[in-house]
């Protein structure tokens, strides 16, 4: 019974996350200052070049994808339920350095502020990038 609620779990988390990563996205299109590529792209790469698949990407595995599809910079970040509230960290991270440019973090408690959220990191990793 427990293990079958935790694949429960695990699946709308995962569910989240994909959500997140789209709106995420679209917002970063939205701010017309990045060039964004998709991440079904990046997934093809990392296939041919046998990088680990998952549902999420370290930061340092970013790093060697954007090396190779020529970006400077990638948007890595977590999604962390804290009790009621869902907190989502985005960095923004120089690929040639591994330094991250600018972070910023925000919390929702409802899917009806889900995309604010997202909206809001952006507008926050965006200025920080371009102060």
């Amino acid at each position: 019974q427990i293990k079958s609620m935790a694949g429960e779990i695990d699946t709308a988390v995962s569910q989240v996350g994909n959500t997140v990563c789209d709106m995420l996205t679209t917002s970063m299109v939205q701010t017309n200052c990045f060039m964004v590529v998709e991440r079904q792209q990046l997934d093809k790469l990392m296939i041919e070049q046998d990088f680990e698949m998952g549902d999420a990407i370290e930061q340092s595995t970013a790093v060697k994808v954007g090396e190779l599809i020529g970006v400077d910079a990638v948007v890595v970040g977590t999604l962390t339920q804290l009790g009621s509230q869902t907190e989502i960290d985005g960095r923004l991270v120089n690929i040639q350095s591994g330094q991250i440019i600018s972070a910023s973090n925000v919390n929702y408690s409802s899917q009806e502020q889900l995309r604010a959220a997202v909206n809001s990191l952006t507008v926050s990793i965006t200025q920080s990038a371009y102060k």
